[in-house]
């Protein structure tokens, strides 16, 4: 069965002033997204779903088509404001897309086969595509659901200096995911991470915790629980 590559790239920008998706990081004008394609089409996956907004759409095939886009099979997806269920309508004003979990809606009806989700403007590495192929490629592991996220060493994803934001990977005792916790400014110190909680505490983790950098592997039947937890996102 064909697998896809899932790549999120409708953000604004607008903490970063430019369309980070496009800014160039590598040789002939390479963006972070185009590694991510280029090591997905090594690690065996067959077409590439782009999640976008459609008036940036111009300006990611026309850099697309120069590059990556001529070793894969694309296909775009516009993720609308007003793509939501009956009953719901988005706020007078709003601009920001919804996030993640709307942009796997917006994409879920064009998929078939298991999928990766992947930022586009986050860099993974070739080994955390492989690994997602391999377990998409085998038979489903006992558990509570047939679906995967790399984690990556939370030391290994912090700058020199500076906060970040990052989703801390909380896990039980067999190893499964249970929780992602956001942190909003978490930053190095004295050889550990620090932030400050919700209730003004200062709090400190292991540099080799495991974070999320929003590369999941997935069947297409998370798509009704996607749902439901956005429907009560909206209701909330």
């Amino acid at each position: 069965m064909t697998s896809s590559l899932v790549v999120l790239a409708a953000g604004v920008g607008s903490r970063y002033g430019v369309l980070k998706q496009l800014d160039p990081v590598g040789p002939g004008g390479a963006a972070l997204m185009d590694y991510t394609m280029y090591d997905a089409l090594r690690a065996g996956f067959e077409d590439v779903v782009l999640v976008i907004r459609r008036e940036t759409e111009d300006a990611i095939r026309t850099h697309l088509e120069r590059g990556a886009g001529r070793r894969a099979a694309l296909r775009f997806v516009h993720q609308e404001l007003d793509a939501l269920p009956p009953g719901f309508a988005a706020p007078a004003g709003r601009v920001k897309p919804w996030g993640t979990a709307h942009a796997v809606l917006c994409a879920a009806a064009r998929i078939e086969g298991p999928f990766v989700v992947a930022n586009a403007d986050d860099f993974y590495g070739r080994e955390g595509l492989a690994a997602l192929a391999a377990f998409l490629a085998a038979p489903a592991p006992a558990g509570p659901a047939p679906w995967a996220m790399v984690g990556f060493r939370l030391g290994d994803t912090l700058p020199a200096a500076g906060a970040v934001s990052r989703g801390l990977c909380r896990q039980d005792g067999e190893g499964w995911l249970v929780g992602i916790e956001e942190v909003l400014a978490i930053e190095r110190a004295d050889g550990a991470a620090r932030w400050t909680d919700g209730h003004g505490v200062e709090r400190r983790e292991p540099l080799d915790s495991l974070v999320s950098m929003n590369l999941w592997g997935f069947t297409p039947d998370i798509a009704p629980l996607l749902e439901r937890g956005f429907r009560a996102f909206l209701g909330r």
